[in-house]
């Protein structure tokens, strides 16, 4: 028993070091992110640095960020200054228009907002959200100053509900369409956030992998910054508290700053891809100024990398192939057992022209009440679905019907999920349909190979529509709702 419990805490642990951590990050210097996987064995990080007083440091070179890898230097260090980079600089501004934020706050964070959008370069790209129990499109990126400012001026204060991560994760969903890394997400908020569908773990997840910060402007009497403070912490941003007019002023300043001062560093690790955790470091050092930040980073093994396993690693083989040859063997029995009992009745064999026979059935079943259904869209007001199932269109287990009984089911190879799927490409918990407003709403799980809703890998919560198609793995699934 403890031999199991020491592999099982050695295989989570290589599990959880698969995505680079930050362990030690510095006040000047810090790894926003690190990629290993692009263009391996070439790594690939973009790093932040400013003065001690949050203005630029400018023209760094190889010679002022170094980098280590589990403490030994690396040579031939490729560092690229991002600060003075042409493109364009996108914010993607949200106001906080519920109830929950007084009449004289509310007006504070317009205000503030407005002054963002006065004092942003001409460069600057602005779009504009609004939420409160809705999460409202408002104004697309544009340079036009005043007609962002005349938005804003126009926002009121309604709704019962303050759906923030909703908001922040579709401003992340729209700001991920834009190649460009000089953008960001800044929220005019008292930090509720009551009715979303979404979690800060969420909102963290995507913002990571789209590496866009996500900064948070509040009025300094509220005391509900804990996700919030979280989600800017670990997406690369900040949380900017307004008292007055005064303060007003270094808002901008404060965004631009942790926008810009990055740098690119590129280099060729000499570790191999075999899973193994690595210490990564950058120092800086740069006239009186010294500081460091370190993350640990795993080189995932390749296909076709040979490397030799551990000890813990030929353990956990051993005890899997036991496993195995145990489940063979209780096969083998039970199956003589079978053919012991057995009469002479001859099993039932479904030849190839049998099953083409179905498949057609069925498809020209489907086509048929295709024809005769009406399609019903969320705009329709009589968009509710009273009963909703899924079909397996392709799979091991073609035509079956599922029934979505619940507001809320699983798909997955997990037995603990709602809908088993038997298909060893898909993942232990693949996939997700929550009710929501009247309509079902499709999710991924973070799964391995991607979940794709009508041939479109779906990054983002998606309402099904009748007839759509869901594609796990090797699997293919119809969404089918009606009224009665």
């Amino acid at each position: 028993m403890k031999l199991f419990t020491r592999v099982l805490t050695f295989v989570l642990t290589v599990t959880v070091l698969g995505v680079g951590v930050s362990v030690m990050a510095g006040p000047l210097v810090r790894i926003d992110s690190v990629d290993a996987r692009s263009d391996f064995p070439t790594v690939n990080m973009t790093v932040t640095v400013r003065k001690p007083d949050s203005s630029s440091i400018h023209g760094l070179t190889e010679e002022h960020l170094m980098v280590y890898e589990d403490g030994y230097r690396v040579n031939y260090v490729n560092v690229k200054d991002l600060s003075d980079d042409a493109r364009p600089v996108y914010l993607m501004v949200a106001v906080d228009s519920s109830k929950s934020i007084s009449k004289k706050w509310h007006s504070a964070l317009k205000k503030a907002a407005g002054r963002v959008v006065d004092d942003a370069a001409s460069l600057v790209q602005i779009a504009l959200y609004r939420f409160n129990d809705k999460v409202q499109f408002l104004n697309n990126f544009t340079r036009n100053r005043e007609e962002i400012k005349e938005k804003i001026a126009g926002i009121s204060r309604h709704g019962k509900y303050t759906h923030l991560y909703d908001c922040i994760y579709d401003s992340l969903n729209m700001l991920s369409e834009v190649e460009n890394t000089r953008r960001a997400v800044v929220v005019f908020t008292d930090g509720k956030d009551d009715g979303s569908s979404l979690t800060p773990d969420d909102i963290i997840q995507f913002a990571r992998d789209s590496e866009v910060p996500v900064f948070f402007v509040m009025p300094n009497k509220h005391a509900r910054t804990k996700n919030t403070a979280r989600i800017a912490r670990m997406t690369g941003g900040k949380i900017i508290t307004i008292s007055s007019n005064a303060e007003i002023g270094s808002l901008y300043a404060d965004l631009v700053r942790t926008i810009v001062n990055r740098y690119s560093i590129k280099y060729k690790t000499m570790a191999g891809a075999n899973g193994t955790a690595h210490q990564v470091e950058v120092r800086l050092k740069h006239g009186q100024l010294r500081d460091r930040d370190v993350q640990k980073v795993t080189y995932d093994s390749g296909f076709l990398n040979i490397a030799l396993p551990g000890l813990s690693t030929i353990i956990l083989i051993i005890l899997v192939f036991l496993l195995l040859v145990v489940l063979v063997v209780l096969f083998a029995v039970l199956f003589k057992r079978g053919r012991e009992r057995m009469t002479t009745v001859q099993p039932y064999i479904v030849s190839s022209k049998t099953q083409a026979d179905y498949r057609k059935l069925f498809r020209e079943e489907e086509e048929r009440k295709m024809k005769q259904n009406v399609l019903l869209t969320p705009e329709d007001p009589e968009y509710s679905y009273a009963k909703a199932w899924l079909v397996e269109k392709g799979g091991p287990e073609t035509g079956k019907k599922f029934p979505l009984f619940w507001d809320e089911i699983t798909l997955g190879r997990d037995p603990e999920c709602t809908i088993v799927i038997k298909d060893d490409a898909v993942s232990l918990k693949h996939a997700r349909i929550k009710k929501m407003f009247n309509g079902y709403y499709l999710f991924d799980m973070a799964s391995d190979n991607g979940t794709f809703l009508n041939g479109r890998k779906l990054l983002r919560p998606r309402a099904l529509y009748d007839w759509d198609e869901i594609k796990m793995g090797r699997s293919m699934f119809l969404f089918r709702g009606s009224k009665g």
